[in-house]
């Protein structure tokens, strides 16, 4: 579960950055390979204990920050079910025997509904990230604003290169 929970958090701290920036979806550029969950998760991992070494975590800081993202790896496992349950309607509701029109009413609630629950994940992160930067030092903070803004340029440059493929 501990493992689980660093691995969830490891989201949470790249915040405004897609966590899988080599993992292309939104083209067909062939310029990365698809990742699996395996692969994401030992990927996250790394990138978490990266970011512990760079911010020189003390031992104090670390079973804090441990049990900020046990916490916030439990509640955005729920709100995942509850993503993957509104796939799943959307899926039966696409497959069904209705009119178009109905499927449309159905599939536009679902849309708001799952808008809805993303809405509840970035507040769940934003109050992980509030609580991560405060038992930070003004010094790992900065750090950790300098990884943030490192990453953000990365993904944007790979971006980029997808565009341009």
């Amino acid at each position: 579960m501990f493992k689980k929970a660093l691995v969830m958090a490891g989201v949470a701290v790249l915040t405004a950055v897609p966590a899988f920036a080599g993992d292309c979806k939104d083209c067909d550029c062939g310029c990365s390979k698809k990742l699996t969950k395996e692969q994401k998760q030992e990927k996250m991992q790394q990138m978490i204990e990266e970011i512990d070494a760079r911010l020189q975590l003390t031992d104090e800081q670390k079973v804090q920050v441990a049990a900020l993202r046990e916490a916030k790896a439990g509640k955005m496992a729920a709100q995942k079910e509850k993503i993957e349950a509104l796939k799943a309607e959307a899926c039966k509701v696409k497959e069904s025997n209705a009119s178009q029109a109905a499927k449309d009413k159905k599939l536009a609630k679902i849309k708001e509904q799952k808008k809805a629950v993303k809405c509840e994940i970035k507040a769940i992160h934003d109050q992980f990230m509030a609580d991560f930067k405060a038992i930070l030092t003004e010094a790992q903070q900065a750090e950790l604003d300098k990884i943030k803004q490192e990453q953000k340029a990365k993904f944007e440059a790979k971006k980029e290169s997808c565009k341009e493929k």
